[in-house]
C-alpha cells in the first residue's frame, strides 16, 4: 500500500520521486561512460552487452534474496505486462543508439525525451486513467526547455535524418510503454527487484540476437570491462531496479518526466569528467530542468493517490471455484 504523497512504506517510506530521479540520474551517467569506451566500439553492441550483465545481475539477486517470489511472478502479474515492459525496455536499447548514430547523441536524447512524457502521459489515460494536471504539463514543459538549452549549449549539430527522428520518436514510446508497463507490473506484487528481473528477462531475447553479428573483441581489455561492469550492474540494474520501485507512487507521465533528470546529469558529467565547456545556456538549462523536476516532484508529492491494482482472487473464492 501506498499512501498518499507517493510513499511506499513497504520500501522504507522513500518517496517514489525520489527513486526515480536516482535512477534516472544513474541513467545519465551511460553517456560519458560510452565516450570513454572509445568512438569505434558499437552502441547498439554496448546496449546489449549493457542489458545482459543488467538482466544476469537482477535475476541473480532476485533469487538470492526471494525465490519464491521470483517463481511467483509469472503467476501474480498478467504477462500482458511483463511482455509490454520487456518490449518497452529492448526496444528502446535498439531504437535510441540506432536513433543517435544518424541525428547525434543530443539532438536524438532530446527528441526522445521530448516524446517520451508525451506518449506516457496518453498511455496512462487510456490504460490506467491517469489524466495528467496542468501542473504536470507546466513542469514538464520546463524541463523540457531546459533540455533543449542543454543542448544548444553544447553546441550540437543539427542533422536532417529523418530515418533517425523516427528511430529516436520510436524510443520515446517504447520507454513510455515501459513506464506505463512497469506500473502495471508493480501493482501486483511489492518485489520490486523480483518484478523488474522479469521485465528484463522477457526482453532480453530482443537485443541478445544483434549481439550474435556484433564484434566483441573490445569488451576484453581490462578498461572495457570495467566500464561494462559499470554499464551493467549500476547504470542498469539498480538505475532500473530504483525507477521500478518508484512506479507504483506516481503517475506514468510524471515517472516519464522525473527521467529528464538523466540528460541533467550527462550534462553535468560532460563538463566534470569530460572537461566540455559550460556555457550560459548550458547553466540555464540546468536551472530550468531542476525547476522543472522539482515541480513535478512536488506536486506529485502532495496530490499523488494510491495505485491502482487489478483485483486479486480472494483464497476461500479460489477454493469453492
Amino acid at each position: 500500500m501506498r499512501d498518499r504523497r507517493g510513499v511506499n512504506p513497504a520500501r522504507g517510506g522513500a518517496p517514489a520521486p525520489l527513486l526515480i530521479v536516482g535512477g534516472a540520474m544513474l541513467w545519465g551517467t551511460t553517456g560519458t561512460s560510452q565516450a570513454l569506451l572509445g568512438p569505434s566500439v558499437s552502441s547498439v553492441a554496448v546496449g546489449g552487452l549493457r542489458l545482459l550483465i543488467g538482466t544476469t545481475v537482477l535475476m541473480a539477486a532476485a533469487l538470492l534474496k526471494a525465490p519464491r517470489a521470483v517463481r511467483e511472478i509469472p503467476r501474480r502479474v498478467p504477462w500482458r505486462w511483463l511482455l509490454a515492459g520487456g518490449l518497452g525496455v529492448a526496444g528502446y536499447q535498439l531504437t535510441f543508439f540506432a536513433g543517435v548514430q544518424r541525428t547525434g547523441v543530443a539532438v536524438g536524447t532530446l527528441i526522445m525525451l521530448t516524446t517520451a512524457p508525451v506518449v506516457a502521459g496518453l498511455l496512462g489515460w487510456l490504460v490506467q486513467r491517469e489524466r495528467p494536471g496542468v501542473p504536470w504539463a507546466i513542469g514538464t514543459a520546463v524541463a523540457l526547455a531546459g533540455c533543449a538549452l542543454l543542448v544548444l549549449g553544447a553546441g550540437a549539430s543539427v542533422r536532417g535524418d529523418v530515418g533517425g527522428v523516427l528511430l529516436s520518436v520510436a524510443a520515446g514510446a517504447f520507454f513510455a510503454l515501459y513506464v506505463v508497463a512497469g506500473r502495471g507490473v508493480m501493482s501486483r506484487t511489492q518485489d520490486g527487484l523480483a518484478a523488474t528481473a522479469w521485465v528484463f528477462l522477457v526482453g532480453l531475447p530482443v537485443v541478445v540476437v544483434p549481439l550474435l553479428w556484433s564484434d566483441l573483441s573490445w569488451a576484453a581489455s581490462p578498461r572495457s570491462a570495467v566500464i561494462l561492469a559499470w554499464l551493467g550492474i549500476v547504470a542498469t540494474a539498480v538505475a532500473y531496479l530504483l525507477y521500478q520501485a518508484g512506479l507504483g507512487g506516481v503517475s506514468a507521465a510524471t515517472a516519464a518526466t522525473l527521467a529528464l533528470a538523466e540528460p541533467l546529469t550527462a550534462s553535468v558529467l560532460s563538463v566534470v569528467v569530460l572537461h566540455q565547456p559550460l556555457t550560459p545556456l548550458s547553466l540555464a538549462g540546468i536551472g530550468m530542468v531542476l525547476l522543472g523536476l522539482a515541480g513535478v516532484g512536488v506536486v506529485s508529492s502532495r496530490r499523488r493517490r494510491p495505485a491502482r491494482r487489478d483485483p486479486l482472487p480472494r483464497p476461500d473464492a479460489a477454493r469453492r471455484s
